[in-house]
């Protein structure tokens, strides 16, 4: 019997990875997850993660065995947005030059994986031998199951199984969730700058993060710019998401004293409904569910938005799936 993954972004795909033999199905939300690449024209863009910092450890090991001759690193350096400074953090980050979606769509396209993008789990039943899953395309019968999806879809899934099913659905109501705005905007000729982002310091800033495309390998070409810009919470749940574009646009004016940021060639949007979460589960429910062989990944599991979360939860879940106290060497 398989092992049945629930949620088909990085950590579902991360969870995948490490299991030996894995069907993996979509999270029927329609989303394409926080490592979301995209490209207009002859540029490329991560819409969502923007970036991972390169830290040596097993997480960016990962991002570069799966993308391989793709990946690049560079270095990039974060200025405080809106404030007078001498220089900001600068590190090592890792990204592909086809992008950081390329690091789902190879773990997905393992051998031992079957993906299913198109099929959708209606709901879960717990049998004598483990899971059974009905979904859009028929039933799927597993021996454990691993749930990557957000906290309210993971509690639906479990909602017939109790007592499970009753923890994960008090875990989930006490998760809050942050609105964050995603805008990209095009340009036809560079915006030369020497940091590669500006980051808001609080939560008292309409844009957190402003980032230039073009500090990445292979994304931009000569003479373009795309920036990325994310507007907050405060600005998000308060604003129509038609409005993003328009507010971006402003700022990026303002922030960088350029009025040419305010005609880009061709812009982009995602609003993610369900970012930065700011509760992390109890380490108790990991366990039981776990005891039932189910296992949960997922931002929300980390209580985090961290590049890595999903990736981390993704490996703890495959590996608990597995039985592995821990794996020496990445598959």
């Amino acid at each position: 019997m398989t092992t049945l993954v629930i949620g088909d972004g990085a950590a579902g795909a991360t969870a995948a990875h490490i299991c030996l033999d894995a069907t993996v199905v979509g999270d029927g939300g329609g989303g394409t997850g926080r490592l979301a690449t995209r490209a207009r024209e002859a540029t490329t863009y991560d819409v969502g993660t923007t970036c991972v910092p390169d830290r040596g450890d097993e997480r960016s090991t990962l991002v570069r065995e799966v993308l391989a001759e793709d990946c690049v690193s560079f270095e990039g350096r974060v200025d405080p947005l809106g404030e007078a400074t001498d220089g900001g953090v600068s590190y090592r980050r890792l990204t592909g030059r086809c992008g950081l979606q390329g690091v789902v769509d190879r773990l997905l396209a393992a051998e031992h994986c079957d993906h299913r993008p198109d099929t959708t789990v209606e709901r879960l039943e717990r049998t004598d031998d483990g899971w059974r899953a009905h979904t859009t395309e028929g039933v799927i019968d597993a021996e454990r199951v691993v749930t990557a999806t957000d906290a309210d879809r993971t509690a639906s899934l479990l909602a017939e199984s109790e007592p499970l099913g009753t923890d994960v659905r008090r875990e989930a109501e006490q998760v809050e969730h942050r609105t964050v705005d995603s805008v990209v905007l095009g340009y036809e000729h560079a915006v030369d700058r020497d940091w590669y982002a500006l980051a808001a310091p609080g939560d008292d800033h309409d844009v957190r993060w402003l980032s230039r495309e073009s500090a990445k390998p292979g994304h931009v070409p000569p003479g373009h710019e795309a920036l990325v810009l994310r507007l907050g919470d405060d600005w998000a749940t308060s604003h129509d998401p038609d409005a993003a574009v328009e507010q971006a646009r402003t700022a990026a004016a303002r922030l960088l004293d350029d009025d040419r940021l305010l005609d880009p060639a061709w812009t982009d949007h995602e609003r993610y409904q369900y970012a930065r979460p700011g509760h992390r589960v109890d380490p108790v429910l990991v366990e039981r569910a776990a005891a039932s062989d189910c296992y949960l990944a997922g931002d929300w599991v980390a209580g985090t938005t961290r590049t890595f979360a999903p990736l981390e939860t993704g490996l703890d879940a495959g590996r608990r799936a597995m039985g592995f106290a821990q794996q020496v060497a990445l598959q």
